[in-house]
C-alpha cells in the first residue's frame, strides 16, 4: 500500500509557507503565500504542474487519516467437547487443576491462528482447557464462571489460569 502524505509547500519567490485554500467550484487547490501574494494553482484534472513536471499524488494530498486495524477472535471452549465421540483423546496429559490423565484434543482455525498450528487440550474429568503452539495475543474469554475475559498471549493466559485454579482448590 502507498504511503501518502502531505508536505509542506513553499513560495518559490520568497521562500516563505505557503498557505492551503480551496475553490470549490473548480475542484482546485489554490496554495497562497501569505507575504508576496503569489498563488499556486494545483488542478485535480491537469497531469502536470505549472511548471510542466509530471503532477506527483503528494500535491493533491491535504489530509491523512491511517486506521490500524487488528482483529483478535476469542478461544470459547464449550465444556461439552469432551462428550464428542469424534474428537481424539490423549491419555498422557497431566491436567494442571485436577491432575486427571485423559483428555480431548483439536487443532484450532487457521482464522485465530495464521502461522502456526495451535492445539487445545480439555480435560475429560473437569473441562480445564490449555493450548500448545505459537504465542500469540487473545482476548479469551472463560466459561463456566462468567469471569471477566482476560488479556495476553497463549502462555501468560495458561500459567494464570493455572494460579486462579490453584488458589481456588488451596
Amino acid at each position: 500500500m502507498a504511503s501518502y502524505k502531505s508536505t509542506l509547500r513553499f513560495c518559490p519567490e520568497c521562500n516563505n509557507s505557503n498557505w492551503m485554500m480551496g475553490k470549490n467550484e473548480k475542484m482546485e487547490l489554490v496554495f497562497t503565500c501569505k507575504v508576496c501574494s503569489k498563488v499556486e494553482v494545483v488542478s485535480m484534472d491537469a497531469e502536470t504542474d505549472e511548471s510542466g513536471n509530471p503532477k506527483k499524488i503528494e500535491d493533491l494530498c491535504v489530509f491523512r487519516h491511517d486506521v490500524l486495524f487488528v482483529a483478535k477472535e476469542s478461544i470459547i471452549v464449550m465444556p461439552d467437547v469432551i462428550h464428542d465421540p469424534t474428537l481424539p483423546r490423549v491419555y498422557d496429559y497431566e491436567c494442571h487443576a485436577c491432575g486427571h490423565n485423559q483428555a480431548v484434543y483439536y487443532r484450532l482455525s487457521e482464522t485465530i491462528v495464521s502461522d502456526a498450528m495451535a492445539i487445545i487440550y480439555v480435560c475429560c474429568k473437569c473441562s480445564n482447557w490449555r493450548t500448545e503452539g505459537k504465542e500469540v495475543q487473545y482476548s479469551i474469554p472463560q466459561t463456566g464462571k462468567g469471569d471477566t475475559p482476560m488479556q495476553g498471549t497463549i502462555k501468560e493466559l495458561d500459567d494464570k489460569k493455572a494460579m486462579e485454579e490453584d488458589d481456588l482448590s488451596g
